[in-house]
């Protein structure tokens, strides 16, 4: 007889808001794993479930935590292979010299495969439990990655990318085939999967961005998305040789925003990657209609070369959780993008220099005022990566550890490499659990992981 209930001993940590880092120690939690859901929370050894239900009790060592998953929310799956490599030119030309080739290889459902199983593998590995993803142009290879999501157990956003112009010949769809295909797409992974707001693999509609679709293209995405309330993921305001492009594309609307709500693709499911160079009306208007930004602060230096104002927009009003952007960025590893997210919103040179003709101190006060509120310290930044990514995908039940809430979680070992003696030192859990944010933590740190209730990875 299977087991219906996991009960689970020891120290957890979470974010349940931004800032706010919530520890529980010597306390157990009890997981339907039916369900997936987490039934109950306490610092006494629950009962005995009922009737011929049956319990697996796990005790966590001393020095292990168990955290919520990470939510990755902006991901190039057919761009893995590419990870750390290939950054040597602006995004435009990157797109055409290395990018687009290497997706259009995956016309083949083999290579599909085999390139998707180890980008899922490995993500589970590093404590990934969610993760938003842009698949390739390719119909059949874009249910592979539903399929391979599913049979490793990750909960997932999944699109068709889709792009019917200014794109090379060899990887360039119709209009009317990336209409049909999307749709295709949209139909088969809701017949697996499901069609609730709790369906571990969710179709997405997903342009690639404004300048490789035509208007024709993007209004039909929009009625999908309408048809089937599904989510919408693109890029936006990511970088200036993109901005000038769009305003070249579209000298009367100009900017990614108002192209994309004038076209139905603005919804309070459409999730935003980079947005570095929005203006403060255009967030406030993603405020208003309840759509989120990925912001992903290694591909933001390194194709934007500028910061995602976090503070500022969150106080607009506006849900914003981190990706990786593979292959944008330079890791798989979420908390990569963890620590940069604190790191880069204290780097000044990214921001817009001021007036240097006068007085080097002229108004050095007010300035360093605007500046004070900008930085995002280690507890919101791994808020970011956990409940505020999972609330800017719109799933409310993951990233924290409350009753009803999903049981996606990671056990992972706090310990470091120095020598025992050296690690006697240490104050309190919160202490190394900073240290294991901010310093140490990686993928051989990552003991366990389970996802909608059930292990996905296990050491040994």
């Amino acid at each position: 007889m299977e087991f219906t209930h996991l009960d689970i001993y020891g120290t957890f940590i979470d974010t349940p808001a931004s800032g706010e880092l919530r520890i529980r120690e010597d306390t157990w939690v009890r997981v339907d794993i039916a369900s997936g859901t987490i039934v109950s929370i306490s610092t006494e050894m629950p009962s005995e479930p009922p009737g011929r239900a049956r319990k697996k009790v796990v005790r966590m060592p001393p020095e292990a935590i168990v955290v919520p998953g990470f939510v990755d929310c902006h991901v190039h799956a057919p761009q893995y292979k590419q990870l750390g490599t290939k950054t040597d030119v602006p995004l435009m030309e990157w797109l055409e010299k290395y990018t687009f080739p290497a997706e259009a290889a995956f016309s083949s459902t083999e290579h599909a495969e085999k390139v998707y199983t180890q980008l899922i593998r490995r993500l589970l590995r590093n404590g990934t439990t969610t993760a938003c993803y842009f698949g390739s142009n390719h119909l059949a290879a874009s249910l592979v990655l539903a399929d391979v999501c599913g049979k490793f157990g990750q909960r997932a956003l999944v699109g068709k990318n889709c792009s019917d112009q200014l794109v090379p010949d060899f990887y360039v769809e119709t209009t009317e085939g990336s209409l049909k295909d999307t749709e295709s797409f949209i139909i088969e992974v809701r017949k697996k999967f499901g069609a609730t707001e709790d369906s571990l693999v969710m179709p997405v509609v997903t342009p690639r961005f404004v300048p490789t679709c035509s208007v024709g293209l993007l209004k039909g995405l929009g009625e999908l998305a309408h048809k089937y309330g599904v989510h919408v993921q693109t890029h936006a305001a990511e970088s200036v040789d993109q901005v000038a492009l769009v305003r070249s594309q579209f000298p009367v609307l100009r900017r990614d925003v108002t192209i994309l709500s004038t076209v139905g693709l603005l919804t309070p499911k459409t999730v935003l990657a980079h947005c570095t160079h929005l203006y403060d009306a255009e967030a406030s208007a993603l405020s208003a209609i309840g759509a989120s930004i990925a912001s992903c602060p290694y591909s933001n230096m390194l194709f934007a070369r500028a910061v995602l104002p976090v503070n500022r927009f969150s106080k607009l009003g506006v849900k914003i959780g981190l990706g990786t952007d593979i292959a944008g960025g330079h890791s798989a590893n979420m908390l990569s993008a963890v620590r940069l997210a604190a790191l880069v919103s204290r780097i000044e040179g990214f921001r817009p220099p001021k007036e240097r003709a006068g007085d080097p101190f002229a108004d050095e006060e007010e300035e360093e005022r605007k500046r004070e509120d900008e930085p995002v310290e280690w507890k919101q930044a791994f808020y970011l990566g956990t409940r505020g990514g999972a609330l800017a995908l719109g799933l409310d039940r993951v990233g924290a550890f409350d009753v009803g809430m999903k049981w996606d979680a990671v056990e992972v070992d706090l310990s470091w490499e120095e020598e025992e003696e050296e690690q006697e030192g240490s104050e309190s859990t919160q202490e190394d659990f900073e240290r294991w944010v901010c310093g140490h933590g990686g993928e051989a740190s990552v003991r366990k992981v389970w996802v909608d209730g059930k292990e996905v990875f296990a050491i040994g």
